[in-house]
């Protein structure tokens, strides 16, 4: 059943699909995140999420590839937060 849905979204990101629909990534496609996004991307994503959760408190490495989760990255402080909008 897993390699089903592997060969399903890598299929779909070969043809130029998207990642997913309507239910998000989540642990099953974070890893497929670095196909459809550049490291800019990521990074960006990643910031603007830690501007939100700055303790990495809300789903923990369930939504950003490995490379880019909190611990990876560093919690930025609420006082940095400013700089993802500036």
């Amino acid at each position: 059943m897993h390699a089903a849905g592997r060969e399903i979204i890598e299929m779909s990101l070969d043809m130029g699909g998207a990642l997913t629909g309507e239910h998000g990534i989540g642990v099953e496609k974070r890893e497929y995140m670095n196909r459809m996004f550049s490291e800019v991307d990521l990074d960006q994503q990643s910031r603007l999420r830690a501007s939100f959760d700055p303790h990495c408190r809300m789903n923990p490495g369930k939504v950003l590839p490995s490379a880019h989760s909190c611990s990876d990255i560093g919690a930025l402080r609420a006082s940095d937060a400013a700089g993802v909008w500036g």
